[in-house]
């Protein structure tokens, strides 16, 4: 205004049907909070980040302050939501901008030293203006300072990565990652945990973790899976030890406890390249599987099938340890005639399941980890009965198995199934689903009868080399190959079928044909929250998805971007994905990658085997059968879709962990959408209270 003050006043029009309808003002006559003295003369106004509802006010004389108009009398100042302090911004830079990566919220401003621009700088406002947080870069200063006056901030990011541009005087200059090595960050986890009990009665607790921890604490369990206490512990990659006195064990006197390893690494911003094998692969590698049994001493270790041509002594396993050094010089090969051996799983033992596609050795073989390097170890045969010459296992006139390359395991205990295509069946290329889960817990490794369901896709499925990942309802996502062009409603690159035959997504259909460019081998996956979903196009060029679901099972993809992977084979062909334990995605065209997948909510629960339990005191051990839930204030339960939570305090932070110990499902409030997670049992870690275990019917 122009009275003595120079006070600031935002005017606020509000437009409907093209016209202006009213006009409002928010600021007083008197430079309390806004106003030539406070924020200077050339003053800036941009929308906030974090909500359209919020506004940032900046200019030469002060520091970025957020505020919202409200809802209060006309003439009413703005209310403050936040300001940034002297360490976070300078007071002299003015020029602003804000922009959204990676699940963050930044402010880019360029900042000024002995009165000169120097360059740009940029926060991290997640968490608030007040609560920023300079983000370390390099090369982001001006080689000589500019003495002028005006000056201006910008950003641009995308999958390439991220570029800030600074404005001064008549100059423009800018700050890219693009084609720069940035530091990799993997998705974290914790592998090889052991404990054992001192002389003393201490604890010596050691295990390895694959990434530095920014956050990391040894949790305690009762025999109810109930957290009872945790403690914190420096984690660098590589291994860790950590001795706990008997005095500093959480617990009752006598009582048994399991324990867990919780990391929190750097938010992953981008897709990248953790590992690829120098030189391919002859001929192909045509699936993978990941050990993700935190059970099995065999735990993050990856295998791979290479084929090299019918029946070539070069077809086999090999196998790479959680560092992604590779074991064996020779391929592993337990079965005589390894011809078209493909796609592989891991069953929640830790055991492998493979693939054969020849007829003469068609089928699933199973095989021990252990025994793999073992001289005439023999893999299992999963089908039982006689073997035609097409491939296909009858017992008793019954149709059991067949020639097959996909193979994908849903569930745990009881609740196993193992989902595998079956190209000798009618219809053609079927997939068959097992229930090998057995009321005790164990699982068959062998059947001789009719499969427990059928999908009724394989007509769609004319190709014949598919890939599956399991579904949400006892259905199932199918690839096949399928090449440019090819993708058609009637035989689609892939598709989701629900339990009952009905096909809910066909990436042929006209709504969604344009999502991606075929599926060169076939390959993709679903991540372990069930949120995402990636794909291999047509040469070799990883699709992401956003994957969101109606409550009729009726999935949705939204393109979130794509990278080109470097792992495929001359055709750009993928054969097989699977995500680790971490999150991290393996893939296999014609050698190993590994990549890292943004997420900022960069966290695992790695539990030690049930039988590395710890005893607080001397006393006689409780039954951790007998351990009986008790109750308290927190309770979890699920109905239909939801998870409702009722707590003592203020619900702000929800997470949902598999038993397997990865985070499936986040909440910011009483009510978390679990439509995404099946039937099984989870842990409820609600803000910072003990940990609550829940069961999805």
């Amino acid at each position: 205004n122009a009275s003595s003050s120079k006070a600031v006043r935002f005017l606020m029009m509000n437009i409907a049907d093209g016209k202006l309808s009213t006009t409002t003002y928010r600021g007083s006559s008197k430079a309390t909070t806004f106003g030539e003295k406070l924020q200077g003369k050339n003053i800036q106004i941009a929308v906030s980040p974090r909500t359209d509802d919020n506004y940032v006010i900046d200019g030469e004389a002060g520091l970025p302050l957020e505020f919202t108009m409200g809802e209060g009398a006309q003439g009413t100042d703005a209310a403050v939501v936040g300001k940034c302090t002297g360490e976070a911004s300078d007071a002299a830079a003015q020029g602003i901008q804000f922009f959204k990566y990676a699940g963050h919220q930044f402010m880019v401003t360029p900042y000024v030293q002995d009165d000169k621009v120097g360059g740009v700088r940029l926060y991290d406002i997640t968490a608030g203006l007040d609560k920023a947080t300079l983000v370390k870069s390099e090369t982001t200063g001006l080689d000589e300072a500019d003495a002028t006056t005006v000056m201006a901030a910008g950003a641009k990011a995308n999958a390439k990565g991220i570029t800030l541009y600074l404005l001064h005087g008549n100059t423009f200059t800018a700050f890219t990652t693009e084609g720069v090595a940035q530091p990799v960050v993997k998705n974290i986890y914790a592998y090889g945990l052991q404990s054992k009990r001192e002389g003393d009665g201490s604890y010596t607790f050691s295990f390895k973790a694959n990434e530095n921890a920014t956050d990391a604490a040894i949790i305690f369990t009762d025999g109810s899976g109930n957290e009872v206490g945790s403690k914190t512990v420096d984690v660098k990659e590589g291994e860790n030890t950590l001795t706990i006195a008997q005095d500093e064990l959480p617990g009752n006197d006598g009582e048994r406890l399991n324990w867990s390893v919780r990391l929190r690494g750097e938010a992953v911003t981008s897709v990248t390249k953790l590992y690829a094998d120098e030189t391919a692969y002859s001929g192909f590698v045509s699936g993978n599987a990941v050990i993700k049994t935190p059970e099995s001493p065999y735990f993050g270790y990856i295998y791979i099938n290479n084929r090299v041509g019918r029946a070539n002594a070069a077809n086999g396993i090999y196998a790479y340890d959680q560092t992604y050094t590779r074991v064996n010089s020779k391929p592993y090969r337990g079965y005589s005639t390894p011809s078209s051996n493909y796609r592989m799983a891991a069953d929640p033992e830790g055991k492998l399941w493979m693939t054969e596609w020849s007829d003469g050795a068609s089928g699933v073989y199973i095989a021990d980890p252990a025994k793999l390097a073992d001289t005439g170890y023999e893999y299992q045969q999963f089908f039982v009965g006689t073997r035609d010459k097409n491939g296909l296992f009858t017992n008793d006139g019954v149709s059991v198995g067949s020639s097959t390359v996909g193979i994908a395991f849903s569930g745990t205990g009881a609740d196993t199934k193992v989902y595998i295509t079956n190209e000798d069946w009618t219809p053609k290329n079927e997939v068959c689903v097992y229930n090998i889960g057995q009321a005790d817990g164990s699982l068959l490794n062998e059947w001789n009868k009719a499969p427990s369901y059928t999908l009724g896709i394989g007509n769609h499925m004319v190709n014949g080399n598919e890939h599956i990942v399991p579904g949400r309802d006892g259905g199932a996502w199918v690839s096949q190959i399928r090449g440019s062009g090819n993708n058609t409603k009637a035989v689609p690159s892939l598709v989701y079928v629900t339990r009952n035959g009905n096909i809910t997504f066909n990436s042929g259909t006209t709504e969604n044909v344009d999502l991606f460019n075929a599926t060169g081998g076939a390959g993709f996956a679903v991540s372990n929250d069930g949120k995402m979903l990636v794909i291999n196009d047509s040469k070799g060029v990883l699709q992401f998805f956003d994957l969101s679901w109606t409550s009729d099972s009726v999935p949705t993809l939204k393109h979130r971007g794509s990278y080109t992977s470097g792992v495929a084979n001359a055709s750009g062909y993928i054969y097989e994905m699977n995500f680790d334990y971490a999150g991290n995605l393996v893939c296999t065209g014609n050698r190993l990658g590994v990549f890292a997948i943004p997420t900022e909510d960069n966290e695992t629960i790695t539990p030690a085997a049930k039988s590395l339990t710890v005893v607080k005191g001397n006393g006689t051990p409780s039954s951790i059968d007998n351990v009986e839930t008790t109750e308290s204030e927190l309770q979890v339960r699920f109905e239909g879709d939801n998870l409702y939570v009722t707590a003592p305090e203020t619900v702000t932070d929800v997470k949902v962990y598999a038993v397997n110990g990865a985070l499936v499902a986040r909440g910011h409030s009483a009510v978390v959408n679990a439509s995404q997670l099946g039937c099984g049992v989870y842990m409820v870690k609600v803000n910072q209270l003990p940990a609550k275990k829940v069961v999805k019917p």
